[in-house]
């Protein structure tokens, strides 16, 4: 029976993660494209596509400088089944499988490894950790991040399992070799490899669960021969967690580390700083306005804040993040019915487990920090891990609820269940018809939806016309990288131009005869090939006519156009 309900479980998460991975959402973004082309010319040539040999600490790509370990998941997948967008979205679908039965796993961990009769009865408390799969495997938030390349999706795989390691490791009785905590090392660090938040998250969150498990242990630390055998025996995954983070710690000063906390950190903003300016100038700068105006404090309230804004009800239960690749806009990061056992669960883990209680509210607090401190709060992938906490506690809400099913007499039992399996199985339902139907042509837009087609078309011109010149706009954003994309074009091409090619923080506007323009006087050419807006085009003043082809929207609008011209 227990084989039965975990597969069933695992299949659920399977169908909703991998069905139509490729096509849903419709069309790669362009952090997807490059990923998935970095990917290619390393398994190509063993360089990113600047001509970078295998990036340890980050990738330069745009300019951003992203964590380079998805990139390297990437490669395998690319190997098996080619440079497409399935490809690339495949270690991310992986992930979010590696979430679902983390989650049960680590949810047994934390509370069926010792009896603990008053969390339930015990003729059902082996049901926790299948429930806890079930509602990671379908809440929105795991679905939508699982189905397209999120480094911050397998970073919290990483940090999920590392965690799980550490409590292994508790109950493990080798006492020679930590190879559990050795493993909880590597996870924690190639997580950090993986995404930017996560090199706060990660240490953190393992760190804690570290020590929840060795306080268990502090009367064998109170004798000092057992203590230094503890100590040599935490020796060996100190020490590989130092040797495999070294790379990234010999750089913390460098821009291939701080580019992005940079460019998106609050304390970037002047907003605070001219505001703080202002209270003191009309406190006639006092003393006292000094101190109580003081730019880090008004940082420190930012921060509390954007902590704050990560439990919005309506950000997390009715219209999820404000950005429309983090969420549907229909429904929230969680299911409106999740509410309910949320705070049921929050009850159990309050008044019956003060101490995993004390751990979750660590958890949350190291999770979201990182997110804190940035713009653009409450941020659905910078927080993506505390996903799984959630809905461990999701999970005690729905089991202390069917525990409570189960006492009342027959014909309420019925009634009740009825009502909840009917509201449980329709919200997911909702979601997945909307996002499966109607988002994918509402926000195609998003997800940069026209450029397969517009690059198809353009190769077929080029050919043609070999001799001519090729224009494609950048309103849409990162032309040359989707180009090379969708062409599969030899690394060692975009490699050789990367001395003399001219660029925007680092993004391509040259390409041999392909010239990604800005402006219409970048058309520069009497006769050539242009790919644009219709707008773009109407601007340059080019006839309708003659070799030109439309390329529409899922709505039916034209997006693209692409033709043939003489002026």
């Amino acid at each position: 029976m227990r084989i039965f309900t975990i597969a069933t479980i695992v299949i659920l998460a399977v169908v909703f993660r991998f069905f139509q991975l490729g096509n849903l959402p419709p069309s790669p973004y362009w952090e997807e494209a490059a990923l998935g082309y970095d990917a290619y010319s390393i398994l190509k040539t063993g360089k990113d596509h600047h001509g970078n040999w295998f990036p340890i600490v980050a990738f330069e790509s745009f300019g951003d400088w992203k964590p380079g370990f998805y990139i390297y998941t990437v490669v395998p997948s690319i190997f098996i089944f080619g440079l497409n967008t399935f490809a690339v979205r495949f270690p991310s679908a992986v992930a979010g499988l590696a979430i679902v039965i983390g989650s049960g796993i680590l949810a047994k961990e934390l509370f069926l490894e010792k009896k603990q009769p008053r969390l339930i009865n015990e003729k059902s408390r082996h049901w926790l950790p299948y429930l806890v799969m079930l509602v990671t495997a379908v809440e929105p938030w795991g679905i939508i991040f699982s189905r397209a390349a999120w480094e911050a999706n397998l970073a919290t795989a990483l940090i999920v399992w590392s965690i799980i390691f550490v409590f292994k490791q508790s109950r493990s009785t080798n006492k020679y070799i930590p190879s559990y905590l050795i493993a909880a090392a590597i996870g924690t660090v190639l997580a950090m490899y993986t995404y930017h938040a996560a090199r706060i998250a990660a240490p953190m969150m393992v760190g804690a669960a570290f020590l929840f498990t060795e306080l268990e242990q502090l009367a064998i630390w109170s004798k000092v021969k057992t203590r230094s055998k503890r100590l040599r025996f935490l020796l060996l995954p100190a020490v590989t967690f130092v040797l495999m983070l070294s790379p990234l710690l010999l750089n913390m000063t460098s821009n291939t580390v701080t580019n992005r906390f940079a460019t998106t950190s609050i304390f970037s903003d002047l907003d605070v700083i001219i505001q703080s300016n202002q209270l003191k100038e009309l406190s006639d700068n006092s003393f006292l306005s000094r101190i109580v105006y003081h730019r880090y404090l008004l940082f420190g309230k930012e921060i509390i804040t954007n902590f704050g804004k990560h439990f919005d009800l309506g950000y997390l239960f009715l219209h999820g993040d404000t950005n429309p690749r983090h969420s549907i806009q229909y429904v929230g990061q969680l299911y409106p019915l999740s509410l309910v056992l949320l705070i049921i669960g929050l009850s159990i883990l309050v008044y019956r487990h003060r101490r995993q209680a004390v751990l979750f509210v660590f958890w949350f607090l190291f999770g979201l920090f990182a997110s804190t401190l940035v713009v653009g709060s409450p941020h659905a992938v910078r927080s993506l891990v505390v996903f799984p906490f959630f809905t461990i506690i999701i999970g005690l809400g729905l089991h202390r609820t069917i525990d409570w099913l189960s006492r009342i007499s027959k014909p309420k039992q019925f009634i009740f269940t009825s009502i909840f399996s009917v509201i449980f199985v329709a919200q997911i339902g909702v979601f997945w018809l909307y996002y499966s139907q109607v988002y994918p042509a509402v926000y195609a837009q998003e997800w940069q939806f026209g450029y397969q087609e517009m690059i198809a078309t353009v190769n077929q011109l080029a050919l043609a016309y070999p001799d001519e010149q090729i224009y494609i706009t950048r309103e849409q954003g990162r032309p040359a990288m989707y180009y090379w994309f969708y062409s599969k074009t030899d690394p060692k091409l975009a490699q050789s131009y990367e001395a003399s090619a001219q660029k925007d923080q680092s993004e391509f506007l040259q390409f041999g005869r392909f010239h990604f323009i800005d402006k219409v006087d970048d058309v520069s050419t009497s006769y050539g090939i242009l790919a644009a807006s219709p707008g773009f085009t109407a601007d340059v003043g080019l006839p309708t006519e003659g070799d030109v082809a439309i390329v529409s929207n899922l709505l039916g609008q034209p997006i693209w156009i692409v033709q043939h011209y003489e002026k």
